[in-house]
């Protein structure tokens, strides 16, 4: 069984850090890893922050126009994916973005940006090996699939639900996305076909969402209680809940080790 641990974000303004490197790309995009530094995207705070990996000491940083919300890397690590969600949270984001911001990861500097409108608040952002993007709108309850070269929407997929966090499949052939408290159901999209194919049905909707590393489980953190639902995505069924032990509500991030050995989630409480 996956092993689970646990770790503390206070006040929920710094949102997610990922290692990164330069000299070598990972077997899976979204599994980013390294030693040359830490990306992290403080949400609350509106700023990409760039830090040391050794000293855990501030490098430098870029100011955003509004709450950042979530990254992807190229697979040379030389550029980042930045959603720009709004001036506000999920359910209170009164002036919703619509841009994802492309920054030159080298540079540290943002270089250009794709507009993604009539749609708004990007927030969860995922790429393929072939480096297309995949971005959940919350509002528009669309899941965009993003040419990142011609800076264009290929397509606005129907999710159903509101849409939050995703993860895809390590070939691409299909999309998890999480509803939150808005719909009781992963939405399952099948991106070859570009439509809804099923919905994993999770009582209290969803949060956090990640793939392992060899694409033969996913982990979704349940909105409404400290618990993991794993799923099978050769079945798109859950084959377990896994209890968060010390934990009085429900976890907001999941992350798997590149070697899939262990998954680590948040939570705005202290573990007692």
């Amino acid at each position: 069984m996956t092993r689970i641990v646990k770790t503390a974000v206070r006040g929920g303004a710094l949102l997610l850090a990922a290692a990164l490197i330069a000299n070598a790309a990972p077997p899976e995009p979204n599994h980013p890893t390294g030693t040359q530094g830490l990306l992290l995207i403080d949400k609350l705070g509106a700023h990409i922050r760039f830090f040391d990996p050794i000293t855990f000491q501030e490098q430098s940083s870029i100011e955003t126009t509004a709450n950042p919300h979530d990254f992807a890397l190229t697979a040379d690590h030389k550029t980042a994916y930045v959603p720009i969600y709004g001036d506000g949270v999920y359910g209170r984001n009164p002036h919703p973005g619509h841009e994802i911001l492309i920054v030159d990861m080298v540079a540290r500097k943002v270089t250009a940006s794709i507009d993604v409108s009539p749609y708004h608040a990007p927030h969860g952002i995922q790429i393929d090996a072939k480096g297309l993007l995949y971005v959940a709108c919350d509002l528009d309850r669309r899941l965009l699939v993003v040419d990142p070269k011609k800076r264009a929407i290929e397509a606005a997929i129907d999710n159903e639900g509101s849409g939050h966090w995703l993860a895809i499949l390590p070939d691409a052939s299909k999309a998890y996305v999480t509803n939150k408290e808005d719909k009781p159901f992963v939405s399952v999209i099948d991106l070859k076909q570009r439509k809804i194919v099923a919905r994993v049905s999770v009582a209290g909707g969803t949060e956090g969402i990640a793939v392992s590393p060899d694409g033969k489980r996913i982990v979704v953190m349940a909105h409404a209680e400290p618990t993991m639902v794993v799923i099978d995505p050769a079945t798109d069924t859950v084959i377990d809940r896994i209890a968060l032990q010390g934990q009085g509500r429900g976890a907001y991030k999941v992350y798997y080790t590149p070697d899939g050995s262990k998954v680590l989630t948040m939570n705005l409480e202290r573990g007692r």
